[in-house]
């Protein structure tokens, strides 16, 4: 019988996904973590509470999911676009992220970040998209 979960096409070889069903309980679980809290922002950037650009990951949540799944807790991520989903992967409070689009000195960067040039990064600090 194939195995479904082997990638015989890959440049790198055969490629085993080896999930088991807690692991795949927990990358649903922040995968529903990050459109919960996209459409959240939405709503609120929609009734004019949120101000600035706004990028959404919505629809993107498994690369953000998957991506940040890897990595270990000393790694350092840099979103520039779409970034709230790779913040949450990476284990960003998700509290102080909102606090952070809302311009309040509770968020991530102390209200500092400006949507329009920056980032939320998950080690809290701002990162220009330059």
């Amino acid at each position: 019988m194939r195995n479904k979960n082997v990638n015989k096409n890959s440049r790198l070889g055969p490629i085993m996904l080896k999930i088991d069903k807690k692991e795949y309980r927990e990358l649903m679980l922040r995968m529903m973590k990050v459109r919960t809290f996209e459409e959240e922002v939405k709503r609120l950037y929609s009734e004019g509470v949120i101000h600035g650009t706004l990028h959404l990951c919505v629809g993107q949540e498994a690369a953000d999911i998957g991506s940040t799944a890897v990595l270990k807790e000393q790694d350092y991520v840099f979103p520039t676009h779409r970034g709230h989903g790779i913040c949450i992967g990476k284990g960003t409070d998700m509290k102080k992220m909102m606090a952070e689009l809302l311009g309040r000195s509770t968020g991530t960067n102390l209200a500092a970040a400006d949507p329009c040039i920056s980032a939320i990064s998950a080690t809290g600090s701002s990162d220009p998209t330059v």
